[in-house]
């Protein structure tokens, strides 16, 4: 397990009702920031999951 990245969820609505559902990622390194990556998966308010859990 690393103890050096951070992740972070969350669901982005836009003014236009699409729902995004994003990922950003934080890697630290001597307390500061050393890298940040985000993910982005756009127009998911119509998506399915193919179980019983929610995307959210």
């Amino acid at each position: 397990m690393r103890d050096d990245v951070v992740y972070v969820f969350f669901k982005c609505t836009l003014k236009n009702s699409h729902v995004n559902k994003v990922c950003d990622i934080h890697r630290l390194q001597d307390g500061q920031l050393a890298e940040y990556r985000d993910i982005v998966e756009h127009n998911v308010e119509d998506v399915q999951s193919r179980n019983s859990n929610s995307l959210f």
